[in-house]
């Protein structure tokens, strides 16, 4: 098969060198931006090849990743802020509203808010959702420490409580500790406003998942166990988690999260303390709705930006991931996963039906490595396949919903299935002409331990890098 694309060489653009400031005015920050957005553009379209960068450099004055909310909770694949900063900054525009359809943990929406943009997202994820709007809205600190100040004082009140249905909840709890998890959730709902229900209920998903047997080092659930195979002080280290997870004070840990998460919301606020809270547009990307009017698409051509990071084939299994915290908050039962499984792009909870994978949606190029999958593994290849379908539908919506000249920025990555690189990249510039989508700027960065390990079978690999396509809207 011959790539569409020879897209094989890369341009390494030269480091960019810090100016030497302790502040910066915004006005400067986006003088930078813009003028190397232009650059990477005129290099781009002289050479039509990637150009590797590192968002890290460009966006020096970001100093740490743990600022602002950015990690009020844990979430799997993150993208890096820095990518957000650079082109929110590079971006000139009457209208401050930016989409991202696949929100996650909110990293986009909270980096743009925090420039005054107005954001809307949707994700399949309910958890994402409520994690993203905790992330941008600006709670007051000290109305979140007389909430905190009613959950402690009424915590020893609280005798009657619900079980919550919790998905294998022998595996990941002891008796007690789910108790003492389901009084503490009880007590929060009866006692914190409203206005700042949210945030605690965030924390405590932290301190559920900290309570329970889960591996902290892997975003999908898996019971931290002694094994031979493992080194004395990596089984050393299991048995001090273990002894942790029975000895430690729940109240005590809840009130280190919520005070860590106080001070992530006071320097939130010191930016900009009348930033506008995230607006949901649905929980499908390819079929975004009008937040005012529930039972209408959102309309045609109204959005000037969009930046979005799409799921990269089956890398992560964001559901599975959040399961816990999905079940603890209940916003989904143990039987709804699986469903909202199915629902997620890149599911591989599929039916084994029988497809020609001959599709004339699918370019031809894609068609023949789904061909040559199928051969090797016809599950990979049918989860692919439908990955590509379900992208090319998000993609169409997008492009619904741009303005004329409007910006789209996608962050994606490549993945390998049963030894063939599946180049996500090229599938999206490809079906993105159909839609009036024309690539200006395809830039390389790479990704430096964030999550996005893919081995969970033998037929996945590490993804290495990540592709930022920017596209603008011709028609």
């Amino acid at each position: 098969m011959k790539l569409i694309y020879d897209f094989e060489k890369e341009i390494q653009v030269e480091r960019f060198q810090p100016i030497e400031s302790k502040s910066m005015a915004d006005s400067d920050i986006e003088e930078i931006c813009t003028d190397n957005l232009i650059k990477f553009r005129r290099i781009f379209k002289k050479n039509r090849t990637p150009l590797r960068v590192s968002f890290r450099d460009l966006t020096f004055w970001l100093k740490s990743n743990d600022i602002y909310t950015h990690r009020i909770h844990s979430y799997p694949g993150k993208i890096l802020p820095q990518i957000v900063e650079f082109f929110i900054n590079a971006s000139y525009l009457d209208e401050k509203v930016i989409l991202d359809p696949f929100c996650g943990s909110g990293t986009i929406a909270l980096q743009a808010s925090l420039k005054g943009f107005q954001t809307y997202t949707a994700d399949v994820n309910p958890f994402a959702q409520l994690l993203t709007y905790t992330k941008t809205y600006p709670f007051c600190p000290d109305k979140l420490k007389s909430d905190l100040k009613l959950i402690l004082d009424e915590y020893g009140n609280v005798k009657d409580f619900p079980s919550i249905n919790i998905i294998n909840a022998e595996i990941w709890y002891s008796s007690k500790r789910k108790e003492e998890l389901e009084k503490l959730i009880n007590c929060i709902r009866l006692t914190v406003s409203k206005e700042n229900v949210n945030f605690f209920l965030i924390c405590f998903s932290s301190l559920a998942k900290s309570f329970s047997f889960a591996d902290p080092a892997i975003s999908v659930p898996v019971r931290l166990k002694i094994k031979s195979n493992l080194s004395y002080n990596h089984n050393t280290n299991i048995l001090k988690r273990l002894s942790w997870i029975e000895d430690s004070n729940i109240l005590e840990e809840f009130k280190k999260i919520v005070y860590s998460n106080i001070h992530r919301v006071t320097s939130t606020n010191l930016i900009l303390p009348t930033r506008l809270a995230n607006i949901s547009v649905g929980n499908d990307a390819k079929s975004l709705v009008n937040p005012k009017k529930e039972n209408e698409r959102l309309p045609n051509g109204k959005i000037p930006l969009i930046i979005t990071s799409p799921p990269y084939g089956s890398a992560q299994k964001y559901i599975r991931a959040s399961s816990l915290s999905l079940n603890w908050l209940e916003l989904a039962d143990p039987k709804s996963l699986r469903i909202l499984d199915k629902q997620s792009i890149g599911s591989e909870n599929l039916n084994k039906s029988k497809i020609d994978f001959k599709n004339h949606f699918i370019p031809p190029y894609f068609q023949n490595l789904l061909l040559e999958l199928s051969k090797i593994n016809y599950k990979r290849a049918l989860i692919t396949y439908k990955y590509f379908l379900d992208l090319r539908e998000s993609m169409q919506e997008m492009s619904r919903v741009l303005c004329k000249n409007g910006q789209l920025v996608i962050i994606i990555g490549n993945n390998n299935v049963c030894g063939s690189l599946v180049r996500n990249d090229l599938y999206l510039i490809e079906i993105c002409k159909e839609f009036g989508l024309n690539l200006n700027l395809f830039l390389l960065d790479s990704i430096k331990s964030r999550g996005l390990l893919t081995r969970r079978h033998s037929t996945a690999s590490i993804i290495a890098d990540e592709s930022i396509l920017v596209f603008e809207k011709e028609i």
